[in-house]
Formats: structure tokens, sequence, C-alpha cells
């Protein structure tokens, strides 16, 4: 009888610290990150990417590889509401691109990628990835 006591004192207990801290510590810190915008975005599983394509404009739902014949750049148009969706697209172009190219590196490649909404794009982003 003694340790069933003890053991349900130590549970109330428990619980009432976890819920205390829940509610006065962790509830008000995630409302407080909403509110100011930094909502976590769910991590979104690019599909896979194969192309048996060897002529270009290459067009997919996402992105549009189009090649200048006139100079060696190729233009990557890429659609994307957000950051996290423009960045997935472009490393589904570049993988597309790579398969294309039969190329192990984009790097020596002159690539030029543009957003085709009015997405503001940190400059990190305009150039391949593995470079």
């Amino acid at each position: 009888m003694r340790a069933y006591n003890a053991i349900l004192h130590f549970s109330v207990f428990a619980f009432t610290f976890a819920f205390v801290w829940f509610v006065f510590v962790y509830y008000p810190n995630i409302i407080r990150e909403f509110k100011s915008g930094h909502i976590p975005q769910a991590h979104i599983v690019p599909a896979a990417v194969a192309s048996n394509i060897t002529k270009f404009p290459v067009e997919m739902q996402g992105y549009k590889i189009e090649h200048d014949y006139k100079s060696p750049n190729y233009y990557v148009i890429i659609a994307g509401g957000n950051l996290v969706q423009y960045v997935n697209n472009k490393i589904a172009a570049e993988l597309t691109l790579k398969n294309v190219l039969s190329a192990d590196s984009l790097c020596r490649t002159n690539i030029i990628f543009a957003s085709a909404g009015k997405l503001s794009v940190p400059s990190q982003y305009s150039r391949p990835s593995s470079c």
C-alpha cells in the first residue's frame, strides 16, 4: 500500500509538472513563433526525376529548361509559390539537366536560373547546388 501511494503521488506530480510546462512554457513559445511568421514547413519529398529527353526546351510541371544555341547558356525558369517549392523544383531541374547533358557536374556549365513568378530568391540559389 505504501508503494502504491508513492507511485500515485509521483505520477500526479509528474503529470502536473508536464501540464504546467506545456501551458506556461511550450504553448506560449509556439504561439509567439506563429505570430512572428515562423511557421514550420512540411517536409516535401521531391518526386523522382527521370528524363529521356534530348531536345530543348524541356518543360516539366515545376520548371522549363531552354538552351540558347548561339551561346553556351542554359536558361532554367523555375516555378514555386515559396522558397521551399522553388528550391525543390530547382534541384529537380538540375538533375534533369545533368541527365540530358550526360554530365556529372554542372559547375562548368553556364546556367541562368530565374523564377517564373515574382518570388524574391536569394543569390545563393542562382548557381548549381553542388558548386
